[in-house]
């Protein structure tokens, strides 16, 4: 194996790690939308501004985990950059065959670096996780992931269309400008000499320089054509998202919250791809010098025997490990929380519930008018709580009227029972004619038979008072109401919004992307987190 093969394989070592670590920077992405999304959907609506902090909390923190991830994954290709640079280097220089050969491939490694260095080889390698950001569109709609899907296709081959035009004119531009460098550097040994012609030698080398000016000029265009290009069909895929977003929000298949995490995303999608766009013209140099470089011919060497002979080794353990740990906690850290949190379980120092989990709507039980309001927006309220009443005036006058009918066919019963247990009694005189006990008797089941009518009315219209009743279905806070005094009432309008706490902080979160957490599996192992306490205001 040959000592270039060694050294690059060590670069493609620290390449596959700030390639792994973009794809948690990419996750971590999901941050700010996601914060977007339920600060406009839930937050701000339930008027939480327990929710606000926490959620602030947790974004900040996704960004910062992020921006520590590309600062370590920037060190690292850096780090790479200049250890190539200077290590194969300093072996060309002991084994090349010629000074020209020794020129080009120093060059090369010159390239390679300014790759690494300039951001051109970390837009490479973020590009390919742009699918977990489309992914995420999708979760919330997919015809918008179908936006993002086209316009990043459309960049990517227009890009891949110009790469070989791309590749032609930087060896073209790199060819005439070491021709220009050679021409100029022997006019200026000849200038010295008594017999040197200087003005057809100046002419000589504006013709060379010119042919270098020309190639440049046209890589140069080429490149900012690509990028012109790109950010067109990047304004335009944002003007479409927000387009059939609005639509779809009119028609009420998206929320507005969704819709500006949904344009986050789409930012998210089409500025790495962009950016690969631009780093074109650093990208196809540094891929002509490593495919040089790696064609690089020499003596074996055994990679042990590098080891010991003084090259020195890429050592990226120390950035790689920093970054794996701020993830990894992170993740430990944000996910235990998301999965744990309920109502009541964090509470500040003024006893008030640091978050609030779901929005729950309370309807009438059957259509009335608006009676009695006992609460207000703000207010926290226990499940069983009276919120309000419907008018009740006529049937509690029903009532009052079946109760007194109900009465009087008591006290009629009563007196006709009497009359016929007088009749019938042993001291009574014989009855000769049944024809009035027979009618009393009748009178008797008539009367019994109102009584128990009158007991089944009065039970339904009770049963239909308390139906009135508007009670809390579960215990939270009252963040809105639509419910006045004498308003027409149907059972099917919300009357009332309550914030509840039926699902962790991870469940609401991921409800509106069609998600279900699994971590909420293992929350009970998590420090006995089973139980619920209810915080007080």
């Amino acid at each position: 194996m040959r000592t270039s093969e060694l050294l690059l394989r060590q670069v493609r070592h620290a390449l596959a790690a700030a390639f792994l670590l973009g794809g948690f920077a990419a996750l971590l992405q999901f941050a700010v939308p996601l914060f977007v999304l339920h600060a406009i959907d839930s937050a701000i609506p339930a008027r939480s501004l327990e929710t606000i902090a926490l959620l602030t909390l947790l974004a900040g923190a996704a960004v910062a985990t992020q921006t520590c991830l590309n600062a370590v994954r920037a060190r690292i290709l850096l780090r790479a950059g200049l250890w190539i640079e200077h290590t194969l280097g300093s072996e060309l220089l002991r084994t090349a065959a010629s000074s020209d050969t020794k020129s080009e491939d120093l060059s090369a490694l010159g390239k390679l670096r300014r790759s690494a260095s300039d951001g051109a080889l970390l837009a490479g390698l973020d590009a390919p996780w742009q699918v977990l950001m489309i992914g995420g569109i999708a979760l919330i709609d997919w015809r918008l992931a179908g936006v993002a899907l086209i316009a990043a296709m459309a960049i990517l081959a227009h890009g891949r269309r110009v790469i070989p035009d791309v590749d032609r004119e930087e060896a073209a531009t790199a060819l005439a400008e070491e021709r220009s460098a050679a021409f100029a550097r022997a006019l200026s040994r000849k200038a010295q000499g008594p017999d040197a012609d200087a003005e057809k030698l100046s002419e000589r080398w504006d013709q060379i320089n010119r042919d270098y000016v020309g190639h440049a000029y046209i890589l140069a265009s080429t490149a900012v054509a690509a990028a012109d290009y790109a950010r067109l069909v990047r304004a335009a895929a944002q003007v479409t998202l927000l387009a059939l977003g609005a639509w779809f929000v009119v028609d009420g298949s998206l929320t507005i919250g969704a819709l500006a995490a949904a344009a986050l995303l789409l930012w998210g999608v089409l500025e790495p791809v962009e950016k690969l766009v631009n780093a074109l013209p650093s990208l196809a140099p540094a891929r002509s010098a490593w495919l040089r470089l790696a064609s690089l011919k020499g003596p074996a060497a055994d990679p042990a025997a590098v080891s010991t002979s003084g090259l020195p080794h890429l050592r990226i353990a120390g950035p790689l490990a920093a970054g794996i740990a701020a993830v990894l906690a992170f993740f430990a850290v944000g996910t235990a929380v998301a999965a744990t949190t309920r109502l009541g379980q964090i509470v500040a120092v003024t006893g008030r519930t640091l978050f609030e989990t779901q929005l729950t709507s309370v309807f009438a039980s059957r259509k009335g008018t608006g009676g009695q309001l006992f609460v207000k927006e703000g207010t926290v309220v226990a499940k069983g709580d009276l919120l309000a009443t419907l008018d009740s005036r006529t049937l509690d006058a029903r009532i009052a009227t079946l109760k007194l009918q109900a009465a009087t066919a008591n006290i009629e019963l009563a007196s006709l029972k009497q009359d016929l247990a007088n009749m019938t009694a042993p001291s009574a005189p014989p009855i000769r004619n049944r024809a009035p006990l027979d009618k009393l008797e009748a009178r008797i089941a008539e009367v019994g038979r109102q009584g128990r009518d009158l007991i089944v009315q009065i039970a339904a219209a009770e049963e239909e008072l308390a139906r009135g009743r508007i009670v809390a279905p579960a215990s939270g806070r009252v963040v809105s109401l639509d419910f006045r005094p004498g308003m027409p009432v149907e059972p099917d309008a919300p009357l009332f919004t309550l914030v509840t706490a039926d699902a962790t902080l991870l469940h609401r979160l991921m409800a509106p992307l069609g998600i279900s957490p699994w971590p909420e599996r293992i929350a009970g192992l998590l420090g006995g987190v089973g139980g619920y306490a209810q915080a007080s205001d």
